[in-house]
Parts: C-alpha cells; sequence; structure tokens
C-alpha cells in the first residue's frame, strides 16, 4: 500500500483493508502528482459496490451521518459485500477512479488494499463559485446536503497536488480544518502549499462554535443554506 503524501500509518492486517492512523506532524507535501495508473480497475470495483448498495444500507447511513440520501449518490457511496463495509471513491483530478476508502457501519475507516489516495469529487462541482475543501467523504457529503460547493481531501495533509491542479483556474478556495491539533496543523500546511503553487493567498479556517468538523456543526445548528454557511466561515 502506497501512500503519496505520508499522512497516515498504515496497518494491513489480511484482511484486504488498510487501516490508518492520522500523524500529528505533517510530511513534506509533494508539488506534483504520482499518475501511476492502478493495476487494479478500481471503476469495475466502484460499480460493483454501488450495485450491491440497497436502498436500506443506504437509508441506514444517511440517518447514521445526518447527510442527504442525494449527497451521498453524488460522492458514489456503495457496499462491499465482501467486507461489510461502505465505500467512497478517490480520484485524480480528472475523475479518474484510483483507490477505495471504506468506512464500516461503526465508523472505523480504512482503505481496499492496492489502490491510491485521491480526491472526493462531487460531478456537479461547480468552479466558478467558491469551494470549500474538507477532510473526508462523509464532510464532503454534509457540505453537498446543504448545496455547498465542495472537495474533499483524504486526510488532513493529502491531496495538496491533486487540488492544486484541479483548483488552479476556479474561483475562491478555503481550507477547512478539523478541529484538533492534526487537523489544523494539516490544513494550515495544505493552505501554505496551495498558496505557494498559485501564487496567490489561500485561506484556511475552522467550523464555526469550536465544533470537531463541519458536519458535527452541521447536525448541531441545523445549517440550512449556503450563505449561512458561508456567514460563519468567513
Amino acid at each position: 500500500m502506497r501512500l503519496s503524501d505520508g499522512a497516515f500509518k498504515s496497518q494491513e492486517d489480511g484482511s484486504g483493508l488498510a487501516h490508518f492512523h492520522r500523524l500529528r506532524e505533517p510530511a513534506a507535501i509533494p508539488l506534483r502528482i504520482k499518475r501511476d495508473r492502478p493495476v487494479q480497475d478500481w471503476r469495475q470495483v466502484q460499480q460493483r459496490c454501488r450495485e450491491a448498495l440497497t436502498e436500506s444500507r443506504r437509508n441506514w447511513l444517511v440517518n447514521d451521518l445526518m447527510v442527504s440520501p442525494e449527497a451521498l449518490d453524488a460522492i458514489g457511496v456503495g457496499w462491499h459485500h465482501e467486507y461489510r463495509v461502505y465505500t467512497f471513491p478517490e480520484r485524480f483530478p480528472d475523475g479518474t477512479i484510483i483507490g477505495i476508502a471504506t468506512r464500516k457501519p461503526d465508523g472505523r475507516k480504512a482503505f481496499l488494499k492496492g489502490g491510491n489516495r485521491g480526491l472526493i469529487i462531487p460531478p456537479a462541482l461547480n468552479l466558478a463559485e467558491p469551494v470549500v475543501v474538507v477532510e473526508g467523504p462523509s464532510d464532503v457529503a454534509a457540505c453537498l446536503t446543504i448545496g455547498v460547493g465542495v472537495v474533499g481531501r483524504p486526510s488532513n495533509t493529502g491531496g495538496a497536488a491533486m487540488l492544486a491542479e484541479l483548483l488552479r483556474d476556479g474561483g475562491e478556495v478555503f481550507i477547512l480544518a478539523e478541529n484538533d491539533e492534526p487537523g489544523i496543523t494539516g490544513a494550515k500546511a495544505i493552505a501554505a502549499r496551495l498558496a505557494e503553487i498559485w501564487g496567490r493567498p489561500v485561506p484556511w479556517v475552522l467550523p464555526p462554535h469550536g465544533a470537531k468538523d463541519i458536519r458535527a456543526w452541521l447536525v448541531e445548528h441545523d445549517a440550512h443554506t449556503t450563505e449561512e454557511l458561508r456567514e460563519v466561515l468567513l
């Protein structure tokens, strides 16, 4: 299992899943995307996982995460029947699926062995509008639930080079940190690296009112509009 950004330490237990632990200190964030094409056809894996996701399983995750079913569909949520986990595809900036992240019903996260980390990119992303960059698929789904332009990075320090390529010609970009030490350190590092690449300031922000992440804030405060989110973030 190879991680391009060194944001996690992995442990493989023979299950076919690699389990990850966040590192407190970010590794050096690369300026280039590693474009090795995976041997595995992740598009086919994703298709099988989508077909295996029943309406009842999707509804369970909707209720667990407190997001809309449309938001989960937009990021391509699926179900891996063998491993009994929810799946979320990660992509190159051009949309190619290069790996699949997983989430167990109890919330534990991992990654299907053999893939590479990428971005969570909603298909209807409008780069002319402001984009919030969050950490992980559940926060992407939370922002989509209220209509906020959003892209997900794979970890606290992951995906900088891909974000630079995907968002370089778009509008405003805000890096949203998770409200803990690794989250803040990673968001600062991502913002600094994008500013270096683009030659313009890139702000990083915390979730409002001390919330752990944007999904927790949305659940607690029942925010429903893009304007409300922008008001508390900016």
